[in-house]
């Protein structure tokens, strides 16, 4: 390009930007995913869809599941690791821990990103840029970032694209189950693998209380 004077010289600059996934990615909705973590045992929903406690804005579409510090971690869908974080061990109920999570990213084939957070220090096994397959363990769960309880924070995000002024959002989706439509799981309420590794209900937060009771 021709630059005509040095005074327009002065005044040209460019800015660039990077993040994981494709701004123009499209979610392939038929996807059924897999619950973050094995076992027949079931595990609590915390927080679920549009969540009071945190889950709005651009995390609207993420889900929380009640792990023991330690538990593992398993991959929902396949893909490739595209980032990780592993060192912090800084965690609590303020937001000012939001940005200290360890977490796994992965890149599934539509350019969507599966995220999952609050791993311990030293707890992510996922290698970056190695594959992962649905089902293999990605780490251990901690208390890292803003978080009140040890839980495994899962959501799935297309970027944003800096220079079209959009950012990231995550998008709707849906575990693998016995129906053609997939789970949407609820806050409140138990979900388990079961012996096909299918997404079931095991119960809700009446039901146990009222067991408790008894």
């Amino acid at each position: 390009m021709r630059v005509p004077s040095a005074a327009v010289a002065n005044r040209i600059y460019h800015t660039w930007s990077f993040g994981v996934g494709d701004p123009d990615a499209r979610h392939v909705s038929s996807v059924r995913y897999g619950l973050p973590f094995a076992g027949k045992r079931g595990r609590h929903v915390c927080q679920a869809f549009g969540g009071k406690y945190s889950h709005h804005g651009k995390l609207h579409y993420s889900v929380d599941f009640d792990l023991p510090i330690g538990y593992q971690v398993r991959c929902c869908r396949s893909g490739w690791v595209a980032a990780v974080r592993n060192d912090s061990n800084k965690g609590g109920p303020s937001r000012k821990y939001a940005s200290m999570a360890n977490y796994v990213q992965v890149l599934h084939k539509d350019n969507t990103v599966g995220c999952y957070m609050h791993f311990q220090q030293n707890g992510v096994t996922a290698t970056v840029g190695k594959p992962v397959k649905r089902g293999q363990v990605l780490g251990f769960i901690g208390m890292t970032g803003f978080t009140s309880r040890p839980h495994v924070h899962f959501h799935v995000k297309k970027n944003g694209d800096y220079h079209a002024g959009t950012e990231w959002a995550t998008v709707p989706f849906v575990f693998k189950s016995k129906t053609r439509e997939g789970l949407v799981v609820k806050t409140g309420c138990w979900y388990r693998n079961d012996e096909s590794g299918l997404a079931v209900k095991t119960g809700t937060m009446q039901k146990a209380v009222a067991v408790k009771k008894k």
